[in-house]
């Protein structure tokens, strides 16, 4: 029978990396679920969840499963990957 890894633990690696700082808004309800998710983490793993580490791991997590920004990354995508100005409002403000 093959080792399965348990599925109760929380999805996300909250382990500590040097960081560097990013001021962002998020709707209440997503502030809420980063609280809950912390304190599953620590019910769960018996250690000290960051909510900066909750938003970063998350963040990462979904850089890595979404297909076409990692097409993008890697150029083939047949999208400039360049940094320009913002197309919008709304991403100028999720850029600061």
């Amino acid at each position: 029978m093959a080792n399965k890894k348990p599925t109760a633990g929380p999805l996300l690696d909250l382990s500590i990396d040097s960081a560097k700082e990013l001021k962002v808004s998020v709707k209440g309800s997503v502030h809420e679920l980063i609280a809950k998710y912390q304190v599953f983490s620590e019910q769960t793993t018996g250690q000290k969840a960051d909510k900066n580490l909750v938003v970063e791991r998350g963040l990462e997590y979904a850089f890595k499963k979404d297909s076409a920004f990692q097409k993008f990354l890697t150029g083939k995508s047949g999208t400039k990957h360049g940094v320009s100005s913002p197309a919008s409002p709304a991403a100028a403000s999720a850029q600061s």
